[in-house]
């Protein structure tokens, strides 16, 4: 369905003369990982014969889980660090970050 959907857009594209690059996304969420598809429509000045379609799949990793454990481990990251950017994600200005965490008030 999202390549269909990429092609009904390229034509579409193509009608009109808009060559530009263009990008859908779908999660698939029915699984035991979620999976994001990202499709790129590519169209160019040939027509559907010399368009393109790229679709890439992706684990999904809710953002604040990201932050929290993956960032941390890649970055190095401090308890102090993590608990800055829990906050900052969800967006907590620096007064309501010290006020939340006594962990920050070392700032």
């Amino acid at each position: 369905m999202l390549v269909a959907e990429i092609v009904n857009d390229i034509e579409a594209k193509l009608k009109t003369n808009d060559f530009t690059p263009f990008e859908i996304r779908r999660l698939i969420s029915r699984m035991k990982h979620p999976v994001l598809l990202r499709g790129y429509g590519l169209p160019r000045g040939g027509g559907m014969q010399e368009g393109s379609v790229l679709v890439l799949m992706e684990d999904f990793i809710p953002y604040r889980e990201f932050c929290s454990k993956q960032a941390a481990k890649r970055f190095h990251f401090t308890e102090r660090e993590v608990a800055v950017v829990k906050n900052l994600s969800k967006g907590h200005t620096t007064k309501k970050l010290l006020a939340c965490s006594p962990l920050l008030n070392r700032l």
